[in-house]
């Protein structure tokens, strides 16, 4: 393929991911935005995840995984029997900056969808909580992304998706590589 090519397919797919990211998946949401959606499904994940591991589901039981010297489960079980998540795993987690982080949060707490306590043990580790408020929003935000998945597949056909997705991960795992070896080639070039 001619290098001329090659460029105008590369400006056609910024101009259709740039399109992708102007779409405003949020408005169909509950009152929320999507980075906020990402908070009370981390939150809703982790209590869901800790409640599996401490009812000996995944066929892992509380003892064995303390046992086993697992770090997840251990962290998991010196929480002092706290439903939710320390500010600094969630913030670490959701990848985000600290001051992105705290506004993110301070914005559900107003709506009050969570909650900060500060940990019975140590005052100092705070710790998020979804309200049942927070959870009913999530609900409803899982339904709205359901509805949206299914349509948007529907849409596209089964085949098309597949399609799609394998060709996306192509995609991601080329320009990865292509990254990697272009930041290696300047590193031998210092």
């Amino acid at each position: 393929m001619e290098e001329k090519e090659i460029f105008f397919q590369n400006t056609e797919m910024n101009r259709h991911m740039a399109r992708m990211r102007r779409i405003n998946v949020a408005s169909i949401l509950p009152g929320i935005s999507m980075k906020e959606f990402g908070v009370l499904h981390r939150l809703v994940c982790e209590r869901q995840e800790t409640r599996n591991i401490s009812q000996g589901k995944n066929g892992v039981s509380e003892s064995v995984g303390a046992a086993s010297g697992s770090s997840e489960q251990e962290g998991r079980q010196e929480r002092d029997g706290q439903d939710g998540m320390p500010l600094e795993e969630l913030a670490r987690e959701i990848e985000g900056s600290p001051p992105a982080v705290s506004r993110t949060l301070r914005g559900l707490e107003e709506k009050g969808l969570l909650r900060r306590m500060s940990a019975e043990t140590d005052r100092r580790k705070v710790w998020i909580l979804l309200t049942p408020e927070g959870e009913e929003r999530h609900r409803q935000a899982c339904e709205k992304m359901r509805l949206l998945a299914v349509g948007v597949s529907e849409r596209m056909g089964e085949g098309s998706m597949e399609q799609l997705l394998a060709l996306f991960g192509e995609m991601l795992r080329a320009t990865e590589e292509t990254i990697r070896e272009i930041r290696d080639s300047e590193r031998r070039a210092d």
